[in-house]
């Protein structure tokens, strides 16, 4: 069942003095062990860390006994959606993550008009100033307005004591933030000059104007830390990559584009622009290295294309544009195989007569593509004898002897001719592509050999060539390439990566990579269904608006996005799957924490900003305010290698790249980096696609809406709000502060379908509070979790927690989901007991009142849920008989799957004990190939001395889904297993029940 729409409920009922009350100075939030241990000891140190965080937003609502304004402002605007973590059950797109929380309260002064205040809860110890300065700017940039107030509480956590301190830290007006002395400057640019001062002032960009005298003012933050800021040729560099350039000096690579005719490979430049109708080019192709030849296409089957005209071997096309549109120059050889340095000249003249170069047809950006087809042929030559020398003698025995004998004369006569082969491009080409035919051919070989060697040596073949022939190579999109600010987006989206994989990640500021992050067993068949993703940067439309001639930015504009690829439908893409989904999640939550580690990350988000402000100047005419950039001098001949060894004691990634050479030039490619298998999903080896991109010039910038206005009419008579990311919430005001609320999640997540899987976990909240305290009532769809009682005591608020029965089976649920080490349990619900095995639910009771499962059938024989279940529960008991259910939301992962077919086909599907006992004897070798590829890391068994069932088997309790509750695998299970260590404890009433439903005959 897809899901299509999510639904989170709230009725919040408030009674509350109308009179203001005085901020308090200090409050503490004190949980007791009950609520300590339910909500925050199951989950991962981090979540724990969030958790607490949301709880404290409730909290600081009770400490200020608000009033309606502060109610809705605090539900609507914070981005909490509930104080509830669940683990892997809840998908990461609906959590706030962060070391803040903070929200808008509108207010309105004596003159009617409407403003507003921003309340913020950071962690003590930290950078107070930033904070405050963050969040004032963010509240500018969502609302168009400086706030009223700006009121901070800084938080320490105590966790012996299971309390939060809570201190007054800050209570400024929001003019004040807005002036020199607390960072901020504006500056009118007019000059070249002007610009510089600005930058030498500020690093953060955060505002901009056009004034009614079409001048561009620009307002900055001046961080207390020592930040690397962008300087003048940074800003310069960026400007001009919208344009075409008026000249490149450009190279012609075996790595670029090519077309492939009869006679050969003829590699290519491209560079498209915009142009008027009556525009004049004159373009002019010169190289020293290769025959030019040049092409202008465009619309209107406009084509012209040169080879000789501009003099010796150099091309020259003149020409006026008919129409306006997209034109494409191709810069190109005469003849095949050619490469080497080429400069392109364009000249264009308006009709008007005035000469300014042409806008670029894309924005500024950066990609790192996988490049099939390419090759670095003396690596891949000298992997291959490396191959011979090391493990030619064991190889031997396994690959034919002619195969054999063939592959080292080649490898040989290879080597002895390399020079002659770097002169010849095409026999270099074909000789590359016979070593690869037989070292493929010999890959087969081994893969399908049952020597016991035969994988190893696979491996080892495969690891030898494999940097090689898989390689990526960058590509620029406008006029960047060998620029400062390229080279700065190359290393984020290749540190990206390379981090996201597991390759340096900083684990320090509690980043996990994708393959540590723990996913639920039930998640594996779509990880292995879309195991390739890619992941890029680029400006957050939510983080960015306009009102009127002015730009506000949010203080982090750059976002990490991902997206899975289909194989099965190649070039198409869908949501992420779980496990990149929480990484983004996490990653965009903890930016200010992450450009702190790894400055080039706050370089990115400059660039991007001032990206915005470029796009948005053109699209309003007014870029020439800029024109002074194109003076600027741009040092363009940075190699990403150059750059990358230059400065590396100055980044945070000390790698070694696996940079690789094709015809000589090792500066920019390298070989394409895989993630190391990860036996705990059963997931094989991976690689991530991306790039970077900024603001398309076309992109409009999003209106602001009136924010605060419209939370004040919520709080009189109730209403919608949507937020910027999507989230919808729907106010009814059903009497004096009394509301419910109802909050939608953003269209992304209400159709992702990997939310299918959590479904039946969103959740819901009713909440009821008063100057003395109050409760939040916690609902899994319409299931009671549990109550959260707040009680006031001075300036503590003591928290405790009453949890249902349901809650504790959503423990277990978790266990299972998150493969936490648990042992056999179990425990009374009023409709019947739950039975915990280590490896599934099994649930006995009365189903048509069970906690478990909702349905309308009377027979529990044959009935099928009607509506939804539990996912983890996998069979339930009725009148003592024990009812499966086959293909529902946890199923077997497909290498158990795949392991039981074949088995199957061994043994006969109609096999009795004897049988069985004679097809386990007769492929016991292959049956224990078969265990070894699926079982994780740690399991063990032993075979009886008769080589007919599986004496003792041991799979580590972090795997409990290796066996799961359907009745074929319980069947087979109970064949193949006599005793399973540490996992039996009081199974017998559960075997018992399995014997009788399935009449088998092995004791338990």
């Amino acid at each position: 069942m897809r899901m299509k729409r999510i639904i989170w409920a709230g009725v919040v009922l408030f009674i509350f003095s109308c009179q203001a009350l005085p901020l308090p100075q200090r409050f503490v939030l004190e949980l007791d062990r009950n609520a300590w241990d339910s909500l925050f000891m199951q989950l991962a140190p981090g979540e724990r860390e969030e958790g607490i965080r949301d709880l404290l937003l409730l909290t600081l609502i009770q400490a200020l006994e608000g009033q309606d304004t502060v109610i809705t402002g605090a539900l609507l605007t914070s981005g909490v959606g509930l104080p509830l973590r669940m683990g892997s059950l809840l998908h990461a797109g609906l959590l706030r993550f962060g070391p803040t929380r903070a929200f808008y309260v509108p207010e309105q002064d004596s003159q009617g008009k409407i403003t507003g205040s921003v309340y913020i809860l950071f962690p003590k110890g930290g950078d107070s100033l930033a904070y405050l300065q963050y969040w004032a700017d963010r509240f500018r940039k969502d609302t168009g307005l400086v706030p009223q107030r700006v009121i901070a509480y800084a938080y320490s956590q105590d966790v012996d004591r299971m309390e939060v301190q809570c201190t007054l830290a800050a209570n400024l007006t929001g003019l004040q933030l807005f002036t020199e002395k607390y960072g901020y400057f504006e500056q009118e640019v007019w000059t070249r000059s002007d610009l510089e001062r600005f930058l030498q002032t500020t690093n953060d960009l955060v505002f901009a104007r056009i004034t009614g005298d079409g001048k561009l003012v620009v307002g900055g933050r001046n961080y207390s830390k020592s930040i690397r800021k962008l300087n003048l040729e940074d800003i310069a560099a960026l400007y001009q990559g919208y344009y075409l350039p008026t000249e490149v000096n450009g190279r012609l690579e075996a790595s670029d584009s090519g077309r492939e005719l009869e006679d050969g490979v003829y590699y290519l430049d491209q560079y498209s622009f915009l142009a008027q109708a009556g525009d004049q080019v004159r373009i002019a192709l010169e190289s020293k290295d290769f025959d030019a030849f040049l092409v202008l296409a465009g619309p209107g089957h406009f084509y012209l294309a040169d080879d000789d005209s501009g003099g010796d071997t150099n091309a020259l096309i003149v020409a006026t544009m008919s129409e306006a549109g997209v034109y494409t120059i191709t810069v190109s050889s005469a003849f095949p195989w050619e490469t080497g340095c080429y400069t392109l000249r364009i000249r264009r003249t308006t009709r008007e007569g005035e000469s300014f170069p042409f806008l670029a047809e894309t924005a500024p950006g950066f990609s790192l593509d996988p490049r099939p087809g390419l090759y670095d042929f003396e690596g891949f030559l000298y992997g291959l004898d490396s191959f011979i020398n090391n493990y030619g003698e064991e190889a031997k025995k396994i690959v034919d002897e002619e195969l054999w004998s063939v592959f080292e004369e080649m490898v040989a006569v290879a080597i002895n001719t390399l020079d002659l082969l770097r002169e010849v491009k095409p026999l270099q080409d074909m000789t590359a592509q016979a070593l690869y035919e037989v070292f493929v051919e010999i890959q087969d070989v081994l893969l399908s050999s049952s020597a016991e060697n035969a994988r190893d040596l696979y491996k080892d073949l495969t690891d030898e060539v494999w940097p090689f022939v898989n390689i990526q190579c960058p590509r620029y999109m406008g006029n960047i390439q060998g620029t400062k600010v390229a080279m700065t987006m190359y290393y984020c989206d290749l540190l990206g990566k390379l981090w996201a994989m597991g390759y340096g990640t900083p684990n320090v500021i509690g980043m996990d990579s994708i393959p540590e992050i723990p996913v639920a067993s039930v998640h594996w068949e779509e990880i292995w269904t879309f195991p390739q993703a890619r992941l890029w940067f680029e400006p957050n439309g939510e983080a960015v608006g306009r009102r009127d001639s002015s730009l506000y930015f949010d203080p982090v504009v750059t976002r990490l996005f991902a997206a899975s690829s289909d194989p099965e439908n190649p070039g198409e893409e869908v949501d992420p799957t779980v496990e990149k989904a929480q990484f983004i999640g996490w990653w965009n939550g903890h930016w200010p924490e992450i450009m702190s580690y790894e400055p080039q990350y706050w370089i990115l988000n400059q660039i991007h900003k001032w990206s915005v402000l470029i796009a948005w100047l053109i699209q309003n005419k007014a870029e020439k305010t800029l024109n002074f950039l194109w003076d600027v001098p741009i040092k363009r001949d940075w190699t990403f290698k150059t750059w990358f060894n230059t400065l590396k004691d100055q980044l945070s990634s000390q790698l070694d790249l696996p940079f690789v050479c094709l015809d000589g030039w090792c500066e920019e490619c390298l070989s394409l980096i895989r993630s190391e298998p990860k036996s705990k999903w059963g997931w094989s080896e991976a690689w991530l696609e991306g790039g970077v991109s900024t603001w398309a010039r076309t992109k409009p910038v999003p209106q602001e809406e009136e924010v605060l206005a419209r939370l004040m009419e919520i709080a009189r008579q109730g209403g919608s709000y949507e937020s910027r990311d999507g989230t919808r919430y729907e106010c009814e005001r059903s009497g004096e502060r009394q509301f419910t609320v109802r909050v939608s999640p953003p269209k992304a997540i209400r159709e992702d379908t990997m939310i299918e899987w959590v479904q039946p976990f969103l959740p819901s909240i009713a909440l009821a509070l008063t100057p003395q305290g109050g409760y939040v009532e916690l609902y899994v769809s319409d299931r009671f979790l549990g109550r959260l009682q707040l009680t006031k005591d001075r300036e503590t608020i003591k928290l405790s927690f009453s949890p249902s029965a349901w809650w504790k089976t959503l423990e277990l649920a978790r266990a299972l989901f998150e493969s936490v080490d648990m042992t056999w349990a179990s425990f009374e619900t009023p409709e019947g007991r739950l039975y915990w095995t280590g490896q599934y639910f099994v649930f006995q009771g009365h189903v048509e009142a069970g906690t478990m499962i909702k349905s309308g059938s009377s027979d529990a024989r044959t009935q099928t849920p009607e509506t939804w279940e539990l996912a983890p529960v996998l069979a339930y008991v009725s009148n003592e008989v024990m009812t499966t259910y086959e293909g529902k939301l946890l199923y077997a992962p497909k290498p158990v799957r795949e392991l039981f077919r074949e088995i199957r086909e061994l043994i006969g599907k109609n096999a009795g004990p004897e049988d069985w006992k004679e097809a386990i004897q007769k492929n016991r070798e292959t049956i224990d190939s078969l265990l070894q590829a699926i079982m994780p890391p740690g399991a063990d068994w032993k075979w009886s001395p008769d080589f007919t069932y599986l004496e003792r088997v041991y799979v580590p309790l972090q795997y409990p889904s290796i066996v799961l509750g359907c009745e074929e695998f319980l069947e087979l299970w109970i064949n193949l297993v006599g005793k399973v260590q540490r996992l039996l404890k009081d199974i017998m009433p559960v075997c018992t029940l399995v014997q009788e439903k399935f009449s088998v005959q092995k004791n338990c």
